[in-house]
C-alpha cells in the first residue's frame, strides 16, 4: 500500500498495447484510472503533452519518457490547488520516482499559468466577491529537500496588489523569536479531505483548532524526521488532511493572528491522534523578508 504525506496522491504510469496509461493511487489504497483527474488544474497541461507527443506504435522507452513529461507538466500545473503529488513511472528496469512536487525542486517555469484566488469560502458558489490575481514569480527555498520535506516553503509574488476587504486581509508573520509554548491553541483551515477514509472534500472552507506539540513530543511519533525547521500540532482529535497542504497554521496573540506554520506532511490516514507537521515560519522570517526586499 502506498503511504504518502499529507496532500499527496501517487500517479503511476505504465505502457500497454493501448499506449501510455495513468492511474491515481491514493494514500489509503484506492486507485482510479486517469485522465489526470487527480491532477486538478494540471490536467490540461498533462493532456496537452500526451496529445502533442503521442504517436501510434511508439517505442517503449519513448512512451515511458512521454509519461514522465506529461505527469511532470500536470504536477506543475496543479501547484495552485494546494495539493501535492508523487509521480512514479514503472520502467522495465524499475520505478522512476518524482518525489513530492507540491513545492517544486526548481522555480515554476511558467508562473503566468497559475493564479491566486482571494476571498473564497464556498467553492460551490458563484456569488462570492473574489479576487483572481496572476503570479509573476514563484521562489522556492534554496534548501528545500523533496526527500525529507525539510524547508518546505515557496513564496509567490503577485503580478498586481491584492485589495484588502472585510473578507481579504493580511496575516502577521511569526518573528524569529516567536514564543510558541506547547499546548497553545492554534487554528488551521483548508478544503482538504474530511476524514482519513474516503475522498470526500468540502465545498466550504473548514477550520479546526489544534494544540501545538513540542519537538521532543513530536519526535516520539516521528523520530529524527522532525527538524528545527518544522513545528508539530494536533494529536488531540483533529488533523490536517490530504488537500490541505500549503494552508496556514495561525495562532492568536491578543487581537492579532500570527502565521506560525504551513501545512506540510503527516500520516497517510490523517490520524487525529498523531500530530501533523508544519513548516516553522519563524525559522524563515529573515529569508522571507530578504526575498520580498529584492523582488
Amino acid at each position: 500500500m502506498y503511504r504518502g504525506h499529507v496532500g499527496a496522491s501517487l500517479i503511476v504510469g505504465g505502457v500497454d498495447l493501448m499506449g501510455p496509461q495513468l492511474y491515481s493511487v491514493h494514500p489509503h489504497g484506492s486507485y482510479s484510472r486517469l485522465p489526470f483527474t487527480a491532477l486538478g488544474s494540471g490536467q490540461d497541461a498533462a493532456l496537452a503533452v500526451l496529445e502533442d507527443r503521442f504517436q501510434p506504435n511508439m517505442r517503449l522507452e519513448a512512451a515511458q519518457e512521454l509519461l514522465v513529461e506529461a505527469i511532470t507538466a500536470g504536477i506543475l500545473g496543479d501547484l495552485g490547488s494546494g495539493g501535492s503529488v508523487d509521480a512514479c513511472v514503472i520502467m522495465g528496469t524499475g520505478a522512476k520516482l518524482l518525489r513530492t512536487l507540491s513545492s517544486p525542486t526548481k522555480p515554476i517555469q511558467s508562473p503566468g499559468r497559475h493564479v491566486v484566488v482571494l476571498g473564497e469560502y464556498d467553492r460551490s458558489s458563484n456569488a462570492e466577491p473574489l479576487q483572481v490575481l496572476s503570479i509573476s514569480k514563484a521562489i522556492t527555498h534554496p534548501s528545500w529537500n523533496p526527500t525529507t520535506l525539510n524547508n518546505d516553503l515557496t513564496l509567490l509574488k503577485l503580478a498586481s496588489p491584492a485589495q484588502y476587504t472585510n473578507r481579504i486581509s493580511p496575516v502577521c508573520l511569526a518573528s524569529p523569536d516567536e514564543a510558541l509554548p506547547a499546548g497553545l491553541k492554534c487554528a488551521t483551515t483548508g478544503w482538504g479531505r474530511l476524514s482519513g477514509v474516503g475522498n470526500a472534500t468540502p465545498a466550504r472552507l473548514q477550520q479546526v483548532a489544534l494544540p501545538l506539540v513540542t519537538v521532543n513530543q513530536c519526535r516520539q511519533y516521528w523520530g529524527s524526521r522532525i527538524t528545527d525547521s518544522m513545528i508539530c500540532a494536533g494529536g488531540a482529535g483533529a488533523s490536517s488532511c490530504q488537500g490541505d497542504s500549503g494552508g496556514p497554521l495561525v495562532c492568536q496573540k491578543g487581537n492579532t493572528w500570527v502565521l506560525i506554520g504551513i501545512v506540510s506532511w503527516g500520516t497517510s490516514n490523517c490520524n487525529v491522534r498523531q500530530p501533523a507537521i508544519y513548516t516553522r515560519v519563524s525559522k524563515f522570517s529573515a529569508w522571507i523578508k530578504q526575498v520580498v526586499a529584492y523582488n
